[in-house]
């Protein structure tokens, strides 16, 4: 399957080889004109919409392949391929040129289809049963935050390849008796991510929030895409 509809973008060879009839269809024009021993050049406006009618038809039988998969296959499969087909989650397999080892490659596989991995213990450090989700929310240990401070870290680099004044986790003012939103952070020496100044207007200052979801904890099974 393409890496769009939740695939590897591997290609399955024994499919690939219905490809000759394709490439008659496409040839058909030009094997007439060498026949017929006409000096006149093919139709591209022809030849153009036949390749296009080729891609669409390929588009369809893939598309109907997915389909299939989600009706037939359990919930998980289904949640798993609208999580890869998300914008943005198959960047690692199309344009980033990340160089896995073998094991680092077999790992990022696993996670992107919610396998078990091999060689992983059986108990997290915080006594409760170690698995994949687990360790995507468990507190111990300061993976959480770990992801957390280096998209932190990536964005405020990237902010501050255009704006003079970005800082990391800078100190808010302390509250003097404001009416602030519900869930706004009163406490003393209150923090936010990043504030870069001159975002949306000169000299102002604007304050970003990162947040990193694991989208299949329990708390968002719920949200999946019907």
């Amino acid at each position: 399957m393409p890496v769009l509809l939740g695939g590897l973008g591997l290609g399955n060879l024994s499919r690939k080889a219905s490809e000759y009839a394709s490439s008659v269809k496409v040839t058909s024009p030009l094997v007439e004109h060498i026949v017929l021993q006409t000096h006149q050049l093919q139709d591209e406006t022809l030849v153009k919409s036949l390749q296009q009618a080729i891609k669409s038809q390929r588009a369809a039988e893939l598309k109907n392949a997915s389909d299939k998969i989600r009706e037939t296959g359990p919930p998980k499969i289904k949640r798993v391929l609208d999580l890869t087909a998300e914008k943005g989650s198959s960047v690692w397999l199309t344009e980033m040129g990340f160089y896995l080892n073998k094991r680092e490659f077999r790992d990022a596989i696993k996670l992107r289809y919610d396998w078990s991995v091999d060689d992983t213990p059986s108990t997290c450090a915080c006594e409760d049963i170690f698995t994949v989700d687990h360790t995507m929310i468990c507190k111990c240990g300061g993976f959480v935050i770990q992801r957390h401070n280096e998209l932190r870290d990536i964005e405020a680099e990237f902010l501050s390849t255009v704006f003079s004044n970005v800082e990391i986790e800078p100190v808010l003012q302390d509250n003097c008796g404001e009416q602030l939103n519900r869930g706004a952070n009163k406490a003393q020496d209150a923090r936010l991510d990043i504030h870069v100044r001159g975002f949306w207007e000169h000299q102002q200052l604007a304050f970003f929030d990162v947040r990193v979801c694991h989208p299949n904890a329990t708390t968002n099974i719920s949200s999946a895409r019907e």
